[in-house]
């Protein structure tokens, strides 16, 4: 226990391959002085297929032949996942992370 009454943070341990993070009095994490053009990375299903868009600076949002979109519209790539891209993306375009 802390001295401000809260409990320490903890890292759970689960089979899948995420880690959730237990941390009383944290609100949210920031990815500080991450580039719009960065954010497709952090995703592990859109890393193999970024090389695959036909433009370098591609942002999988509406450029033509984009292999990111291509794999959401197969089922490649869920909703919600690709939701979760737009809004980490917008924030970096926004100066927010």
């Amino acid at each position: 226990m802390s001295p401000f009454g809260d409990s320490p943070s903890s890292v759970l341990d689960c089979a899948s391959r995420g880690a959730p993070i237990d941390t009383p009095g944290i609100r949210n994490f920031g990815l500080f002085g991450t580039e719009p053009r960065e954010i497709a990375h952090l995703f592990v299903e859109m890393r193999p297929l970024i090389s695959q868009c036909p433009f370098q600076d591609c942002l999988h949002t509406h450029e033509p032949r984009c292999a990111v979109k291509q794999a959401l519209e197969q089922g490649d790539i869920t909703q919600q996942r690709y939701d979760s891209y737009l809004e980490l993306l917008g924030d970096a375009e926004k100066g927010r992370l």
